[in-house]
């Protein structure tokens, strides 16, 4: 089912950013139950990639998972769906070869009071959802895709299986990853992950 396919238009009303902001201490606090350190970072290399931080972290080990906040889209009768992302495929290729998995979340909300809610994060996996499916109803994932939706527990056990990388190998993956994404314009990359770092 395509929203956009049935000329059902759907608009946000909020950005990536602000749901960034609900989602990483929700996923912070999930993973903490199980590892001692997590860090979120961003991925610019001319900030966490520079020749510094590499000294920094050079001796040291550890997972990662990366996560591309979506915002939540409204149709005219109030119902929630997401835009999957049609390069985040790409990029999902490139890095879970790698070791590290690739998450979309968002929050099922349809104003801003809805976000203050932590039970209403919601961790998919993009593999789970058909390919033409680029904006989805979070309804239809819940009732034909519920495999796509992470539980705690699931969101444990997918960080157990990340492969143990280094500052320098994160960096190459995640410039493989920026040229699958892509750019857009003057706006710089179409989409940019938080990669949660942990040990």
């Amino acid at each position: 089912m395509n929203l956009k396919d049935k000329g059902n238009f759907m608009t946000s009303f909020c950005s990536e950013r602000t749901i960034e902001y609900l989602l990483v201490p929700h996923l912070v606090n999930v993973l903490s139950k199980h590892f001692s350190k997590v860090i979120p970072i961003y991925s610019y290399a001319t900030r966490e990639f520079t020749k510094l931080s590499k000294s920094l972290h050079k001796n040291e080990s550890f997972h990662a998972i990366a996560l591309f906040p979506r915002r939540p889209k409204l149709t005219n009768y109030g119902s929630v769906g997401i835009s999957t992302g049609n390069r985040l495929e790409q990029f999902q290729q490139i890095t879970e070869l790698r070791g590290i998995p690739v998450i979309l979340g968002t929050v099922n909300a349809s104003d801003f009071w809805g976000l203050d809610n932590s039970d209403n994060c919601i961790f998919l996996n993009k593999k789970c959802l058909r390919d033409d499916d680029h904006i989805i109803p979070l309804e239809t994932i819940f009732r034909y895709y519920p495999e796509a939706i992470y539980t705690e527990e699931k969101l444990i056990d997918l960080a157990i299986t990340a492969s143990e990388i280094t500052i320098e190998s994160l960096s190459v993956i995640a410039s493989e990853g920026r040229q699958a994404l892509g750019h857009n314009g003057l706006y710089g990359l179409r989409y940019r992950p938080i990669y949660l770092l942990y040990k």
